[in-house]
């Protein structure tokens, strides 16, 4: 049985391991064998039940050490304790040797039972393991990984144990092995986890470890600039695999960004991207480009490796979409068709997008201004026909407005657009000129009309000259 419960109290019954702590309710050798074989049996042939568990209970009643004769007073609890005791070197070995049998004889079979029974097995097992192999122990690492396969072998939705049980008994698996040790072992159970869940769609059961992966990493020592990068790396493009198989772009993107943006373990170790990296790299430019609802790619110029991806051709793609106008595009697509070919990217969704950039752009130096139509053609390359009348422009417009691009009204009698808001491709020296000069032009209407607010208040209650100018400032604030 296992408890996570911090502060637990530690005696010869009670033992923490990781963030876990187990409780040993029947503490007995033999009995914990005959229990944890009587449910693997279930799973082998009827005709060999009844030997596999009487040579597993033989194996483990030799294992055991021989109880020492005791006065009739002393009870059975003081007896099981004594036995724990009293395990020699050559006890612990012969005890290691049935573990270590057993979690053979389960290598690909499918352990049936109820939840509370399923549970109840990987604890124990769990805790067989823990108590009797040093996480140093060249076994450790096998036979905890053999036990995490057999948790997760041929399950689905509609079969006993159920995913929920098998999840739980995992978890606890993950959180009872060595914190300070083990930090591969502890990544590859993790994985497995991610990778199962993803596979049966439970991705509310992975988003609190997809949340703390690179923490994790960068505490296990798998951050960039470490020994152990490459593992780092690895792990993440497995667990971006699973989640891109099932459309799970976002959050696929998301966790690129985070680990490529996570700072260098060792100064100046990962100043030249790695190529594992770099592979990351082009899958984050690749998502980013490919994702509808991203239009912000200002922050990628501030991770390394995009600047070198695996593909150089991406990097200079990403360029023509942070600065690069619909005339760059279309020279690049004609240009690079087997490159987009071989990362997926659709040239006509691209060109699309990056027109609504464009369109931004130019708004975004026309606010609180109008722009014509013709400006909008000319920028986004249209080719208006005879009958148009503007609605392809019209279009596009519509279309930046629901991209949260910009934000405007659109006049048709003057085939305009005036402009209330727009969000440009990256804020440069100039918006900032252009917003300290808004920003002073508000300060002057409010100066004001505070001005007039307070001549009116010195004239006597808001009567007379005073108010006349309120108004007056207020009509002129609202033709401004």
């Amino acid at each position: 049985m296992s408890v996570e419960q911090q502060g637990a109290f530690e005696d010869s019954y009670t033992q923490p391991y990781g963030s876990a702590y187990f409780i040993s309710v029947d503490p007995i050798f033999e009995e914990q064998i005959t229990e944890a074989v009587s449910l693997i049996a279930r799973s082998r042939p009827e005709n060999v039940r009844v030997s596999y568990i009487s040579q597993f209970a033989a194996a483990a009643k030799a294992a055991s050490p021989t109880p020492a004769l005791d006065s009739e007073e002393q009870d059975d609890q003081v007896q099981e304790k004594k036995e724990i005791e009293e395990d020699s070197d050559e006890t612990k070995q012969a005890k290691r040797k049935v573990i270590r049998d057993l979690l053979s004889s389960i290598k690909g079979l499918r352990l049936e039972g109820t939840d509370k029974e399923f549970e109840g097995f990987a604890n124990l097992l769990l805790s067989l393991i823990l108590s009797l192999f040093p996480s140093t122990d060249v076994d450790f690492p096998t036979l905890i990984l053999i036990l995490s396969d057999a948790l997760l072998f041929s399950a689905d939705r509609t079969a006993n144990p159920t995913l929920s049980s098998r999840y739980a008994s995992l978890a606890i698996l993950f959180n009872s092995l060595p914190t300070t040790a083990s930090p591969s072992l502890r990544l590859t159970v993790l994985l497995k986890l991610i990778t199962y869940a993803s596979t049966n769609d439970d991705f509310t059961v992975i988003a609190p470890a997809l949340a703390r992966l690179e923490s994790w990493l960068l505490e296990w020592g798998f951050g960039p600039g470490t020994p152990g990068e490459e593992e780092g790396n690895a792990a993440v493009a497995s667990v971006v695999n699973s989640l891109v198989n099932k459309s799970k772009f976002v959050e696929a993107r998301e966790l690129l960004i985070a680990h490529l943006s996570s700072p260098s373990a060792v100064e100046g170790k990962a100043a030249t991207p790695s190529a594992s990296a770099a592979k990351l790299a082009s899958q984050l430019i690749t998502l980013s480009l490919s994702l509808p609802t991203i239009y912000d790619f200002s922050a990628l110029s501030t991770i390394p490796s995009v600047s070198t991806p695996s593909t150089p051709r991406l990097a200079q793609l990403l360029t023509i979409f942070q600065n690069g106008d619909v005339a760059a595009f279309e020279q690049f697509a004609k240009s690079n068709a087997a490159v987009l070919d071989e990362h997926k990217l659709v040239a006509e969704q691209l060109e699309t997008k990056l027109k609504l950039l464009a369109l931004a752009e130019l708004c975004s130096k026309k606010v609180g201004e109008t722009v014509s139509y013709e400006e909008i053609a000319e920028a986004l390359k249209l080719k208006a026909g005879a009958n148009d009348d503007g609605e392809e422009v019209e279009t596009w417009v519509i279309d930046a407005i629901r991209a949260s691009l910009i934000s405007g009204r659109l006049s048709q009698s003057l085939a305009s657009l005036h402009v209330t808001r727009a969000a440009p491709r990256s804020f440069t020296t100039e918006h900032w000129t252009q917003l300290a000069s808004r920003l002073q032009g508000w300060r002057q209407s409010l100066d004001a009309i505070l001005d007039s607010v307070a001549k009116g208040v010195n004239v006597g209650g808001g009567e007379g000259v005073g108010a006349v100018e309120v108004s007056q400032e207020g009509a002129k604030e609202e033709s401004a």
